[in-house]
């Protein structure tokens, strides 16, 4: 799956018969993923057997079976931002403490639903920073910015990127092993990204890559 895949994506469609459709088109994918473990593997051929919906139709909605995986990894990180938004804190909690409740939760998240699973951890998934990628780093921020001692700026929302792709990075390892994500892996998620955010100084308003930071930010 590469970026210009995910951008040339259809618009979503609006008639009734045309939404049925593209419903078991998502469906039949989802399954034939959760089924093999992989996502790489998709073929427009097998959708469009598994979903009863001819080869033609799927092409009118989905350029290719990468843009068919894109869209199931969309709404899945979707669903783990609204998972992320409505979790509960206890008072005023620490930003360490709540890395660890928000970690331990989205490993449970993970492990109980597994076509989410295989769309973020499997090798296909490691891709250029997307959209939807940024928008869950976004809800990691503000997320972490309600806690005490987390501070509200360009850099440490950058740093929150970061931080998704270090946790992904260590959870993907453990589920290239062993097809889920083991315990122990939490353990060393929690670790890896509570030191590096805690390692990261925050930098004054002279440091020179901030300039570098929000024309990036800008650009994308």
């Amino acid at each position: 799956m590469n970026k210009k895949s995910i951008e040339k994506t259809k618009a979503l469609p609006s008639q009734k018969r045309a939404l049925h459709r593209y419903a078991k088109i998502l469906a039949a994918a989802s399954k034939l993923i959760t089924e093999t473990g992989r996502a790489d593997k998709l073929t427009i051929n097998q959708i469009a057997k598994v979903s009863g919906i001819p080869r033609v139709s799927v092409y009118y909605f989905f350029h290719s079976s990468d843009q068919v995986v894109a869209r199931l990894y969309e709404l899945a990180l979707s669903e783990m931002i609204t998972e992320m938004e409505t979790l509960e804190v206890a008072g005023a909690m620490h930003w360490k403490d709540a890395v660890v409740q928000l970690v331990l939760n989205t490993a449970d998240y993970y492990r109980t639903n597994k076509l989410t699973m295989i769309l973020s951890l499997s090798p296909h998934s490691h891709l250029e920073i997307t959209p939807i990628n940024r928008a869950y780093a976004q809800a990691l921020f503000n997320y972490l910015t309600t806690m005490q001692g987390y501070k509200r700026s360009l850099i440490s929302q950058f740093n929150c990127e970061i931080a998704v792709e270090i946790a992904d990075a260590i959870w993907r390892r453990s589920f290239l092993e062993s097809g889920t994500i083991k315990p122990a892996f939490d353990v060393e998620v929690i670790k890896s990204v509570v030191g590096y955010l805690s390692a990261i100084p925050e930098p004054d308003a002279n440091y020179k890559s901030i300039s570098k930071l929000q024309k990036l930010k800008r650009d994308n």
